[in-house]
């Protein structure tokens, strides 16, 4: 296996829409034009991404650092690891949400240093974040 730095490209958000599901209300459906993606609200049920806005697409199989692993909210202090998939929960998976799938995670592109970073740019060097292929 290698592990490549690359694939984390900026997308724009093209629809917004409600989860399908009943106990969906927490999360939105987001597309882009990379992928689609379940995202959960920001507090007091506002989506967290509008139509137009710049995100970068973390993809399926991408590794991330701790800092980056903070940033998202997505790292237990307690455990001293991350809490998404992989032996040390750092990995981005492709998974299902209440039956939609995500083509992983996004990330503001506002929060990324070093811009102005435009449409089809690849951040993962800037994040740290490689991706592991073979």
């Amino acid at each position: 296996m290698e592990a490549v730095v690359a694939g984390c490209i900026i997308g724009t958000v093209t629809a917004v829409e409600p989860h399908p599901h009943p106990d969906g209300g927490h999360l939105n459906v987001v597309r882009t034009d990379g992928g689609q993606f379940v995202c959960m609200k920001l507090d007091g049920g506002v989506p967290r991404y509008a139509v137009g806005d710049l995100v970068v697409h973390l993809p399926d199989g991408a590794v991330l650092p701790t800092a980056l692993l903070r940033r998202l909210g997505v790292w237990d202090d307690d455990a001293g690891r991350g809490t998404m998939k992989g032996s040390i929960g750092n990995r981005v998976k492709a998974s299902r949400f209440k039956g939609v799938l995500s083509d992983g995670m996004l990330f503001p592109v506002g929060e990324v240093p070093g811009g102005p970073h435009a449409v089809g740019d690849d951040l993962a060097a800037v994040l740290g974040v490689t991706v592991v292929v073979g």
